[in-house]
Formats: C-alpha cells, structure tokens, sequence
C-alpha cells in the first residue's frame, strides 16, 4: 500500500520522513475514527490534540508494524520527546529503518 505525503508536510522534511508522517497520519484516522485528515499534521500534538493515551499509544503502534512490517518499535529505545506531537513521532518510526528499507 502506497502512502501519500500529506499536503501539510514541512518542505524540509526528509522524504523518509515524510512518508513516516504520511504513515501514522493515515493510521491516527483509522485508530481514532475520524472522517478525514484536515485536522492532523506534523504539528499535531499527540496527548493534548488527539488525546492518545498509553492504550491508544500501543494499539497505534501494532496498526504501524502490522501495516508496514518492516518497521520494528524498540519500546527500550522510546523517549517521552518521541511522542510530542506526529513529526517526533514519525522521525522516531523513520529512524527505525534499515537505508535499504527507507529506499522502498
């Protein structure tokens, strides 16, 4: 399944990024139920805009590995400033990546 970059993306995000972004704006709709994604971008902040939890955290990321299973969370290699807001946390999933992997 192809991912398509969210109009709302920085200029300066990295296209791994990018389509990290793309990625969990894409499965925050779906978790969440939401209509669309008008009102979810980089800046979103988990915790205060969208009101992610620890439950809402984990389910976020088994929908992510199960979607793309080349992505591997390490839960020994999270920070708090990894779930700031949906860019900390797409450049953290972006970084989970072989080089080999974030060609595909």
């Amino acid at each position: 399944m192809e991912t398509a970059v969210h109009p709302a993306l920085p200029a300066t995000a990295t296209p791994r990024i990018a389509r990290m972004q793309s990625l969990v704006i894409a499965a925050l709709v779906e978790l969440l139920d939401m209509e669309d994604d008008s009102q979810v971008g980089p800046d979103t902040r988990l915790e205060e805009d969208l009101g992610i939890d620890s439950g809402l955290l984990l389910e976020l990321f088994m929908m992510i590995e199960e979607q793309q299973p080349e992505i591997r969370i390490d839960p020994a290699n999270l920070r708090p400033e990894h779930f700031t807001n949906v860019a900390s946390f797409a450049a953290m999933i972006a970084g989970t990546l072989q080089p080999e992997q974030a060609r595909a």
